[in-house]
């Protein structure tokens, strides 16, 4: 593997190394609903960068004003693309939360925007 420390609207296609017959993982988490990168130029850098199956998970919390932009980035692919094992939900989860000042873990429900699917690139 190799770490690449670079902005999303920095990042090229020269950056990546892969196999075609390797499924690849693209997990977005808390980072597409922000308004501070293109959509459409991440979107252009997976479809030029990552050929094959590629399995993409986006979530986020589900009070954000910016979860459009996961539906927006999930279109992008269902335009262009075959897209299978689609899956959306905005439920909440409960999860045990380690607080530190506390020293104690704590059930607490976790929102969440979330939206999953495989796209044939």
């Amino acid at each position: 593997y190799r770490t690449v420390n670079k902005y999303i609207d920095d990042l090229n296609y020269n950056f990546f190394f892969f196999f075609n017959d390797n499924i690849k993982i693209h997990l977005f988490s808390n980072i597409i609903d922000v308004k501070k990168f293109d959509l459409n130029k991440l979107y252009r850098l997976i479809n030029n960068s990552f050929k094959g199956i590629n399995r993409i998970i986006v979530t986020s919390p589900s009070h954000n004003t910016y979860n459009y932009r996961i539906d927006k980035f999930h279109n992008l692919f269902c335009n262009n693309h075959k897209i299978q094992y689609s899956f959306h939900t905005n439920e909440s989860i409960s999860k045990d939360v380690f607080y530190f000042k506390t020293g104690k873990f704590e059930t607490r429900i976790i929102k969440r925007y979330e939206r999953q699917f495989t796209a044939i690139i």
